[in-house]
């Protein structure tokens, strides 16, 4: 007996086809996050108008003529503005600092007078 899998349609695997439409989903989906960015003017463009069309952006941007960072990724770059990077504490201060409260509460139990 044969399996059929998900994405088979008579007999056709279109596995491969489903994964372009996901990725131009998820293209379509960053380039409207970012199209207040993308519709101003550039330095060279001299229009009369301030912004772009959505569909006039979305055109390029498919055909990869600008913004071609969209098609890998979801942000521009990986600079400290864009994304903040995370330093850990180095895991010798954390325990120190855990021993130190441990034995903080264990000493001022002693201490204290019950009348």
């Amino acid at each position: 007996m044969l399996m059929k899998t998900k994405f088979e349609i008579n007999g056709k695997d279109h596995k491969r086809a489903y994964r372009r439409h996901c990725a131009r989903k998820k293209l379509k989906l960053r380039a409207k996050k970012w199209w207040p960015l993308l519709s101003l003017p550039t330095i060279g463009e001299h229009e009369s108008g301030f912004t772009k069309k959505w569909a006039d952006i979305w055109s390029k941007v498919e055909c990869g003529e600008y913004a071609r960072w969209l098609r890998t990724t979801g942000k521009p770059c990986s600079c400290e503005m864009c994304s903040p990077p995370f330093k850990r504490e180095p895991k010798d201060k954390v325990q120190k600092e855990i021993f130190k409260a441990v034995f903080e509460i264990n000493e001022t139990e002693g201490l204290t007078l019950d009348d």
